[in-house]
């Protein structure tokens, strides 16, 4: 089990001799890879078999990059993702009340856009409708990606990666600004893009007051999961019947969820006091930095993993329907 200590009780481990230590990491060329791996990889993985496409996605486009980027700018990747500690016991629970306010807020809201919209619009950025089309095994592969795949593999992008990197350029409530953007924004998806972008806001709250990415992946977990076993019970489109009947009342809900999740929110604030000091802050991520010839051998070894997996999908993807 991992501990639950913070980061900060940790003291900075001495770099090995004769190394230098890195230099800032890439944020705006990071932001692009991702986005331009999502259209180009992404989106054939996803084409060719959907239930696949989605891990694949979030291993390959998403998890691996960021590792190998971590490893050969010289950090040490669990570390610097905030992944090697748990939240403190008192702060878990803190966690596990403010998750499913935040589902309730983001699903009132995500209706009351839905309402406001045209109909058709709702209905073509409507992802419910593509569960619908897998059943039996492939729909659990396929429901599991959205439960547990992405909460770990967009956690480690936006919260793990873009927050911290940000917060080296700027304030803390900047930062966590411009992730919440990106992470509405790479969604794709006009309608859904405020509830995204509230839950983005609380997901790095969660995690700059807890000074752990398991608490950010545990609320984007029960958020996907609670939206999932709706879709389990109700069919495609949920959220129509569980929700109320007019935007108003939906904007109600979840103003109403929503200051619930910012006074737990405040809470949690009051119990950590200042906010923990991150090892990124005091050089513990840092390890020495490879030789070119490392880096090379493993964006090598990336290139040759997505090529065979990616041409294995296109070949026996379709013949799994």
């Amino acid at each position: 089990m991992l501990p639950s200590l913070r980061l900060a009780d940790l003291p900075p481990p001495t770099r090995p001799p004769g190394t230098r230590p890195p230099g800032r990491l890439p944020l705006l060329s990071y932001a692009l890879l991702v986005v331009v791996l999502s259209i180009l990889l992404g989106s054939v993985a996803q084409s060719a078999f959907l239930p696949l496409g989605i891990w694949w996605t979030q291993l390959f486009v998403l998890f691996l990059p960021t590792w190998i980027l971590l490893r050969s700018a010289g950090r040490r990747p669990l570390r610097f993702l905030r992944f090697d500690r748990l939240p403190p016991p008192r702060e878990r629970l803190l966690v596990a009340a403010t998750a499913p306010l935040l589902f309730l807020s983001a699903s009132a809201l995500m209706e009351a856009c839905e309402q406001i919209v045209p109909s058709q619009w709702a209905a073509r950025f409507d992802l419910s409708r593509l569960l619908a089309r897998y059943h039996g095994p492939w729909q659990a592969v396929l429901l599991a990606s959205v439960v547990a795949g992405a909460p770990l593999a967009e956690e480690t992008v936006f919260r793990g990666y873009l927050l911290p990197a940000l917060r080296e350029r700027g304030g803390r409530g900047r930062a966590n600004w411009v992730q919440a953007l990106l992470f509405a924004l790479v969604h794709f998806d006009p309608i859904g893009f405020p509830p995204r972008l509230l839950l983005g806001l609380a997901f790095g709250e969660l995690v700059e007051w807890t000074g752990s990415i398991w608490a950010s992946v545990f609320a984007h977990a029960l958020n996907n999961g609670l939206s999932a076993a709706l879709f389990l019970a109700y069919g495609p489109g949920p959220e129509a019947e569980a929700a109320p009947a007019d935007a108003r009342g939906a904007l109600l809900l979840s103003a109403v969820a929503g200051a619930g999740v910012l006074v737990l929110l405040h809470w949690l604030r009051r119990r950590a006091g200042t906010p923990p000091r991150f090892a990124e802050d005091d050089g513990s991520t840092h390890a020495a930095v490879p030789s070119p010839a490392s880096a090379y051998r493993q964006l090598a070894a990336w290139a040759i993993a997505v090529t065979v997996t990616l041409a294995l999908l296109g070949l026996f993807g379709p013949r799994a329907i």
